[in-house]
């Protein structure tokens, strides 16, 4: 079994700008590649929107909330077993390159053998051209650092290149930007942001067009930088890419982070794997699943396994069965942040408020989530609370198999 996996989590980076998960503003050829002869996840979702938080559920294969819990219980931080514990344990070798201060803490805590942080120089300006971008820095130093630890005499070889992606600067070229532009639209915005922009009456449509023209240029450095980073690195290699924290581009009034509210654009992760061997024709996975679903399939494919770990392995064909067939394991995703808990099912997204002031979408139906029937659908709203004080109860034990089948109320997508 082939034992070298490269990992790329991207900040950012939302399902909307990936042209596997549907985007019809960018262009992504090297992503796209990868999925039609991989795996993609067509609802996986967050645990958390902390950085650090989304890192930990990757890296421990824990449920944030379980984490939050018995962190509770004990009055103390609760310590879990990571990946990069797991890889030394098994005499492999661990490297993680990033540009974000706190992965780069997290992991040397966790226990990363090889940890490298990657400090870009802050332009005020966008880049003559591409390989100019923050980020390729970033991959040519992941690239160098990568060669290297393949020259270490080991059977597994775990890479993790972790990036702030937009969440940096929008740096992009003013020539890439343009060519996403149709021939009767202004130019988009020569800033490079991140912009952080609530959109009013007041807003002018165009500079939201401009904005998402911007956003398909910087995703389209991103995936040149995997390009090149593919370009050098041997064909051996398994390859798994995640988007999380993905930025709005207008949906719910908003451009860039900073949005508030739970809404599927934030909240989806735009996850792909790339075995090695591949597939002989890629799928897709249509089960609900987390961070931690996809830490479990990380572990599994590095040939190890996570202790106490709330995720399971995603690797394997889907299942061809409607969402009521699935295992209750796969059906429902929460993520908890204060006062909020937003749950999802096959047949509904909502966010539960203690103030009462739910949201309730239909799915997959009301894709952009913009008609709200929560005070239409009162019956849903209870399952669905009875169903979150479930998951948190199994969260409590971290005792996922204690999750049991939902309604067909909650699950039907033929209403």
């Amino acid at each position: 079994m082939n034992r070298n996996l490269i990992v790329i989590t991207v900040e950012g980076l939302a399902t909307s700008l990936v042209g596997s998960f549907g985007s019809s503003v960018s262009d992504t050829p090297t992503l796209d590649t990868l999925a039609a002869r991989g795996i993609v996840f067509d609802q996986c979702f967050l645990d958390s929107r902390n950085t650090e938080e989304m890192l930990a559920s990757l890296w421990t294969g824990q449920h944030a909330w379980c984490r939050q819990l018995q962190q509770a219980a004990q009055e103390s931080s609760a310590t879990f077993s990571s990946i990069w514990q797991a890889v030394l344990k098994a005499d492999g070798a661990s490297l993680l390159v990033t540009d974000c201060q706190s992965a780069a803490d997290l992991a040397d805590r966790m226990g990363c053998e090889r940890v490298e942080l990657i400090e870009h120089s802050i332009h005020p300006e966008p880049a003559e051209e591409v390989m100019q971008c923050s980020i390729m820095a970033l991959f040519s130093a992941a690239a160098a650092a990568i060669e290297e630890i393949t020259e270490d005499d080991c059977e597994l070889r775990l890479c993790w290149i972790h990036s702030k992606g937009l969440k940096l600067p929008w740096d992009a070229p003013i020539e890439l930007r343009n060519s996403f532009k149709d021939s009767d639209d202004p130019d988009p915005p020569a800033e490079v942001g991140p912009p952080q922009l609530k959109i009013t009456e007041a807003t002018d449509p165009d500079l939201v067009v401009g904005w998402a023209q911007v956003a398909a240029a910087q995703t389209s450095v991103l995936d040149q930088a995997i390009a090149f980073l593919r370009s050098i690195v041997e064909e051996d290699w398994s390859w798994f890419v995640a988007g999380i924290d993905g930025s709005p581009l207008g949906e719910h009034g908003f451009i860039g982070s900073g949005q508030t509210d739970l809404y599927d654009e934030q909240l989806q992760v735009a996850a792909i794997l790339y075995p090695y061997p591949t597939p002989t024709i890629g799928w897709r996975v249509a089960e609900i699943c987390q961070l931690p679903d996809l830490a479990a399939t990380i572990a599994s494919l590095c040939g190890l396994q996570l202790n106490d770990a709330w995720g399971i392995s995603q690797l394997g064909e889907p299942e061809d069965a409607s969402p009521m067939q699935w295992d209750a394991q796969h059906q429902v995703a929460v993520l908890n942040e204060g006062d909020k808990v937003w749950v999802r099912t096959p047949a509904w997204s909502c966010t539960l408020e203690k103030s009462g002031s739910n949201k309730l979408y239909v799915k997959p139906d009301d894709r952009w989530e913009t008609s709200e029937i929560s005070i239409r659908c009162q019956d849903v709203i209870e399952q669905l609370q009875q169903l979150v004080e479930r998951f948190r109860l199994a969260a409590v034990g971290n005792s996922r198999i204690e999750l049991t089948k939902l309604s067909e109320l909650l699950c039907n997508l033929h209403r």
